[in-house]
Parts: structure tokens; sequence; C-alpha cells
């Protein structure tokens, strides 16, 4: 299992650079969005490989208390 990490600029656009060919699941995480997964992304060798995410916000419930 190899796990690796790497980080997008302010546009969303990333690298992660020396993988081997082959099949790897990839995940996008942000803070209050909901992760997003792609299973099977295929690494051909000597090749640039384009995979986009959509990142959805998390819903929260906000709690207002009335007083008298």
């Amino acid at each position: 299992t190899l796990n690796t990490t790497g980080f997008s600029d302010m546009e969303g656009n990333y690298k992660i650079m020396g993988l081997e060919a082959g099949s790897y699941k990839v995940m996008a995480e942000l803070e209050d969005y909901i992760p997003n997964d792609k299973v099977d992304v295929e690494i051909t060798a000597a090749n640039v490989t384009f995979q986009d995410f959509v990142l959805e916000a998390e819903t929260s419930s906000i709690v207002t208390e009335e007083g008298n």
C-alpha cells in the first residue's frame, strides 16, 4: 500500500509526482467539505493523468436559542 499526500493551489490544481504505473485510489479532502474519492485511477508510465474532483460543502444544523 502506497500512501502519499499532495496539495492544491488556489485554483485547485495539484500534482502527485513519482508514481509508478498502475491503478490507484485517489481521495480529495478539504475542511468543511465531504471527501471525494476516485477508485481505479489508471497511471501510465511517462504520461500525465488528469483526475478532477467535485467537493460538496457539508451541511450543518445551526441551533439558535431565544431568551426572554
